[in-house]
Parts: C-alpha cells; sequence; structure tokens
C-alpha cells in the first residue's frame, strides 16, 4: 500500500564530464520536502560528509518562486548544489509530505561552464569557506540525531 500523504518524483540521470542536470521547481506547498540523490541502485549517497541532499528549509528560491538546483560532480558555487558523491549516473529523488499542491519538477541537462548563463541573475551563489562550513554543520547535525 501507499501513503497518501506522500508524493514521490524520481529523475533518473547519466551526467558526461562537463555537464550538470539543472532541476527546476515552484514552491511545493508541503509540512516538508526534499530533494536528494542515490545511486544507479537507489541508494542514498553520503548526506553526512556532502551536499547530496536539500530540504525546503535549506533550499533558496529566486525572484520568480522556482528553486533551481545543480546537481553536478563539480562544485559550481551555486547555494542549491548537489554533490553526484563521485556517481556520474543515479537518482534524485523529490519527495514532499502533507501537501495541497504538486508542482511539477522540470529538469534539463547544461553544460557546466555555461551554468551562469541559465540561472537567473538573482540566484545564490557561495564561496568555497560557505560551502566548507555548510557541510561541516551538516556534518555535526548528522552525527549528533544518529547518536555520535
Amino acid at each position: 500500500a501507499s501513503n497518501p500523504s506522500a508524493g514521490y518524483v524520481p529523475c533518473v540521470y547519466d551526467l558526461k564530464p562537463g555537464q550538470a542536470l539543472l532541476v527546476e521547481i515552484d514552491r511545493p506547498k508541503a509540512r516538508y520536502w526534499n530533494i536528494h540523490l542515490g545511486d544507479v541502485w537507489w541508494q542514498v549517497t553520503d548526506f553526512t560528509h556532502h551536499q547530496s541532499s536539500l530540504n525546503g528549509h535549506q533550499v533558496t528560491f529566486d525572484s520568480d518562486g522556482k528553486a533551481r538546483i545543480v546537481i553536478s560532480a563539480e562544485d559550481p558555487g551555486v547555494a542549491n548544489w548537489l554533490n553526484t558523491v563521485g556517481n556520474p549516473k543515479g537518482v534524485a529523488l523529490l519527495r514532499w509530505y502533507f501537501t495541497h499542491s504538486y508542482p511539477t519538477p522540470a529538469a534539463r541537462v547544461v553544460r557546466f561552464d555555461a551554468l551562469r548563463a541559465e540561472l537567473p541573475a538573482d540566484t545564490k551563489w557561495v564561496t568555497a569557506e560557505e560551502r566548507a562550513l555548510a557541510v561541516a554543520e551538516r556534518r555535526a547535525a548528522v552525527l549528533k540525531r544518529y547518536g555520535h
């Protein structure tokens, strides 16, 4: 049986060197939602030491109300980046719980070196230092959650 309070949208990707997957979605009206990456066997990638997942509280939205999430092996400096953690092939799973809307995401492969031109001017960018701090905070929160 399925969970009537949950919705899932999977996306299988196969990225070549120099490519990124750009996922666009309107803000879901959900109590909780996230997007996370898995490998070809749907095993969740290491979210403790890498930013391979984001939830609705972590995602930033552009002025048009859309979240644009970049999935790539290399950090483009975009706040909404998901690290493939060495898996060029995998699955991105968008999921939400207790929602009143079911936005349809769009995804397209773009050249990594053309990302800036593909994103709105008000996209939030982060420095290498800000990314390192975010990953360190993530690691501490996950380890605390699991009692370490």
